[in-house]
């Protein structure tokens, strides 16, 4: 499913701005993902949906 060094691309539903990023930790219930020298936790909501939080925004992952 998911790959280290693997692009994604990253929206933040606050600002509907897109950017990708790179994951660098994989778990069981998500991933972790680089922008920058920004890393963010996401967790799995529905299937195919990724959500993690920074500084008071939300953004999301969509997956095939």
């Amino acid at each position: 499913m998911f790959t280290l060094d693997q692009k994604v691309n990253v929206v933040c539903t606050d600002t509907e701005k897109s950017v990708t990023g790179k994951i660098v930790h994989i778990r069981p219930d998500g991933f972790d993902a680089m922008m920058g020298e920004v890393v963010i936790r996401f967790y799995r909501h529905k299937p195919h949906v990724y959500i993690g939080n920074k500084s008071g925004m939300e953004f999301v992952v969509k997956t095939q």
